[in-house]
């Protein structure tokens, strides 16, 4: 395939003004997550081959006082270029291949929306379907097994703490790093969570994690974890700590806390919407893959259970 052509430098000024004011629409209107913006600004950096990225977003005043044919011409340059960067892309993941296109979708869309681009190129861009993974999750005897791992070390409760934000409230590691005290209300045995898009959301306390929390040494500190909130791979490496003293047959990720809170809440006959709601899904598709694992278990139940299953026929035969 025949490389595009390189923008010109007009061209790559007006692109600069465009991408930062997409950032900050992103930031400032979506509420998206630094994370987030971070990764769209390395995949649009990628596809108009700018090896620095888009890094900045401190400026609020762009001059978008180019000519038509500037913009005719940018827009040229980015449909040819569509083709090509897809078939780049054809190797990856498909869940990375997707989200970069998902991101060129969005940022196209944004443009056309705003007339800056005469056509909107997002149409042209097709996403792979991603395959659903079944999410991983703990039994109840893990769970208790990791609880115990946590309470060896009388002199932090760190991570017993992370531990029971996760399991507990199932939050993301990234809500519990950034949990302030401000969000928890003991008396009334509820935490309020701000989680992804900024979205908030209300999670009543389980008894035991109440309990501990009013337990925990008073301190001025505003996050639950300090003075300030600590990085995720803290906390990432906390839980993967405990999980090893424990002796799961399994590396413990923060995640599969998360997905065993939503899994052992559904076996025990909690409404997909209510758990919908405590995960902070916008979708009750995102939260629909755990009766998956539902159905699982209640196969394996009905297998030990039922009279007609294999394992009952063969305990009977052993008493007759």
């Amino acid at each position: 395939m025949r490389e595009t052509p390189q923008l010109s430098l007009q061209n790559r000024q007006f692109l600069s003004e465009l991408v930062h004011k997409y950032l900050k629409y992103l930031e400032q209107t979506q509420a998206a997550s630094p994370l987030t913006i971070k990764s769209y600004a390395t995949d649009l950096g990628q596809f108009f081959q700018c090896p620095g990225g888009f890094k900045a977003t401190q400026s609020n005043n762009f001059n978008f006082s180019c000519l038509p044919q500037v913009m005719k011409e940018f827009q040229e340059w980015a449909q040819k270029r569509l083709p090509e960067a897809q078939n780049e892309w054809s190797q990856l993941m498909a869940s990375t291949r997707q989200r970069k296109l998902s991101c060129l979708r969005s940022f196209f869309h944004w443009a056309y929306q705003e007339r800056f681009l005469e056509r909107d190129l997002s149409l042209k861009i097709t996403t792979p379907k991603v395959p659903q993974k079944l999410p991983h999750f703990i039994s109840m005897d893990e769970v208790m097994a990791v609880i115990r791992a946590g309470k060896e070390d009388p002199n932090d409760h760190r991570p017993l703490l992370m531990l029971l934000l996760l399991y507990g409230l199932g939050l993301r590691i990234s809500e519990a790093c950034h949990l302030k005290w401000s969000q928890v209300n003991l008396s009334e045995g509820l935490v309020r969570v701000v989680g992804k898009g900024a979205s908030e959301r209300v999670i009543a306390l389980p008894s035991f994690v109440q309990s501990y929390l009013s337990e925990l040494p008073n301190t001025s500190s505003p996050y639950l974890f300090g003075d300030k909130a600590i990085n995720e791979r803290v906390g990432y490496q906390w839980i993967r700590n405990l999980g090893a003293r424990a002796d799961l047959t399994h590396p413990l990720h923060p995640h599969s806390l998360r997905h065993s809170y939503a899994t052992h809440l559904l076996n025990s006959g909690s409404d997909l919407r209510v758990i919908q709601m405590l995960l902070g899904h916008k979708s009750l598709a995102a939260t629909q893959k755990y009766t998956h694992l539902s159905m699982e278990h209640l196969s394996r139940e009905m297998e030990k259970a039922h009279p007609l299953s294999a394992s009952s026929m063969s305990l009977k035969k052993k008493t007759e």
